[in-house]
C-alpha cells in the first residue's frame, strides 16, 4: 500500500509542479527578507 501511495505521488506531475513553485516562492520571499539586513554598497566611506 505504501509503496503504490509513493509511486502515484512521484508519477504527479501536479504535484511536481506546485513543490517547484512552492519552493521557488519561498526562496525569493527569504532572499527579499534577508537582503532587508545587508547595508547599501554605496554608502561605503
Amino acid at each position: 500500500m505504501f509503496k503504490q501511495f509513493t509511486k502515484a505521488l512521484m508519477s504527479s506531475p501536479q504535484l511536481w509542479g506546485w513543490g517547484i513553485l512552492f519552493t521557488i516562492f519561498w526562496l525569493f520571499m527569504g532572499a527579499y527578507f534577508f537582503s532587508r539586513g545587508v547595508p547599501d554598497s554605496n554608502n561605503v566611506d
